[in-house]
C-alpha cells in the first residue's frame, strides 16, 4: 500500500450488504494484510437464505489455503473413477494454491470485499448442528446475509 494512501472504515461502508458486517469483514482481511502472522478468528452467527449459520469468521488469506487442504483430502464418491477423482482433486488443490497464491501476494482491493469466509461453519437444525464434527468451510456473499451477531451457536 502506498504511503500516502490510507485505508478507512468508510470505505467499507459503500459496499453491498450490512455496512457494520461488511466493516467487520473488513477489518479481519486489513488486520491479516497488514499484521504479518497475525489470523484473526472471530465467532459469528449469520441468517443467510433463511438457514442459520454459525462458524468462525476468518480472511480470506487464511481460509483459501485451507480449502487447499480440503481439495487435496478429498474422496471419491461412490461409483467415482479413483483415478480420475485423484486428477481432480489434485488439480482442484493446485489451482487453489497458485491462483490464491498470487492473489494474496499483491495488495488486496479492500474497496471490492464482496465475500465473507467462515471455517469451522455448522449450519443449525431443529434436531441439532449439522455437521457435528469438524464443519464447513463457507463462503458467502456479503449482500446475502441476512442478519448475524457476534457468537457461535452451540448445541443444548
Amino acid at each position: 500500500m502506498a504511503e500516502d494512501e490510507e485505508l478507512s472504515v468508510e470505505t467499507a461502508s459503500d459496499l453491498s450488504g450490512d455496512p457494520a458486517l461488511t466493516s467487520l469483514v473488513y477489518t479481519v482481511e486489513l488486520v491479516s494484510f497488514t499484521q504479518e502472522g497475525v489470523s484473526i478468528g472471530l465467532p459469528l452467527t449469520l441468517i443467510v437464505g433463511g438457514a442459520t449459520v454459525t462458524g468462525t469468521l476468518t480472511a480470506a488469506r487464511v481460509w483459501w489455503p485451507g480449502m487447499e487442504d480440503r481439495y487435496r483430502a478429498m474422496t471419491a464418491a461412490p461409483g467415482t473413477d479413483p483415478d480420475a477423482a485423484a486428477i481432480f482433486t489434485a488439480a482442484m488443490a493446485d489451482a487453489t494454491h497458485s491462483v490464491w497464491g498470487q492473489v494474496f501476494a499483491e495488495e488486496p482491493e479492500f474497496s471490492k470485499i464482496d465475500y465473507l469466509h467462515l471455517s469451522g461453519a455448522r449450519v443449525v437444525h431443529a434436531q441439532g448442528l449439522v455437521p457435528q464434527l469438524e464443519g464447513l468451510a463457507m463462503r458467502i456473499r456479503l449482500s446475502d446475509v441476512q442478519g448475524w451477531s457476534i457468537g457461535l451457536l452451540s448445541p443444548s
